[in-house]
């Protein structure tokens, strides 16, 4: 199956991502949520412009980027 957010989410989570420091980070691996900030992360838009993307995780945007 061609899943192509899939890699980029698995290749580009070794480099610096919007979850290393954020307040949410545990909950989101736990629960399995996403925020805008991820969703620019793994569509490869530059860090200035998730690091300064509101951090709303929710399941909803999680199943849109990862298809579950």
């Amino acid at each position: 199956m061609d899943d192509p957010i899939g890699v980029r989410a698995a290749t580009v989570l070794r480099d610096v991502c919007p979850c290393d420091a954020c307040r949410f980070r545990e909950r989101c691996n736990l629960e399995r949520l996403a925020c805008s900030a991820f969703s620019m992360y793994l569509a490869g838009e530059p860090a200035p412009r998730w690091s300064a993307a509101p951090r709303a995780p929710t399941t909803a945007r999680f199943a849109a980027l990862l298809g579950y």
